[in-house]
């Protein structure tokens, strides 16, 4: 299922440790820079007794400390990267996430420039959630939708909305209004 305590990362070891076997490395993508960082750890004590090497490589690794990483991946010393990015190249995003897409079209009618910082807020029984510091980027989407990455944008997502048969916090239909700063 995924949850917390469910098992997922000794999978993953698990997993990696047979990869590993076989000659090869192994890349593992992670949904977030601290969740990265943490499967150096966490990982990293799994596979100890099989002698293999666990690194994290995120976005904000620069200038000689990215460079040792990804010298030890191609010289063989790391068996297993856990790997945050902060560029999506399909949707155009280098070097951020704090974005919010919108339909061009949304963007001209509402006053919204690409890039402009903005503010997104919503409210669920009362209560006012908000994200901010935002950037617009125009995209693709259909008219009076807007979308974000998570967990950037968790902050506006009710804890105790829940979708009906999953019981998963309701994240795919937050309604939110959108401002510039």
């Amino acid at each position: 299922q995924g949850d917390v305590g469910a098992g997922k990362t000794f999978v993953a070891a698990l997993a990696a440790a047979h990869v590993c076997e076989a000659g090869a490395q192994v890349a593992i993508m992670a949904p977030t820079e601290i969740l990265a960082r943490q499967h150096k750890i966490s990982l990293g004590a799994f596979l100890a007794p099989a002698n293999l090497t666990v690194e994290a490589l995120t976005g904000r690794d620069k200038g000689k400390q990215r460079a040792a990483i990804l010298s030890g991946l191609a010289d063989g010393h790391i068996d297993v990267l856990s790997i945050y990015g902060l560029d999506d190249r399909y949707r155009g995003v280098f070097n951020e996430r704090r974005v919010v897409f919108m339909n061009s079209e949304d963007m001209k009618e509402r006053g919204f420039v690409a890039k402009q910082v903005v503010t997104i807020t919503s409210q669920y029984n009362g209560v006012i959630r908000q994200a901010d510091a935002f950037k617009i980027v125009p995209y693709n989407i259909p008219r009076n939708c807007c979308a974000t990455y998570f967990p950037e944008a968790n902050v506006l997502v009710p804890i105790d909305s829940y979708a009906h048969t999953a019981k998963t916090p309701s994240s795919k239909s937050v309604i939110v209004k959108i401002e510039g700063v």
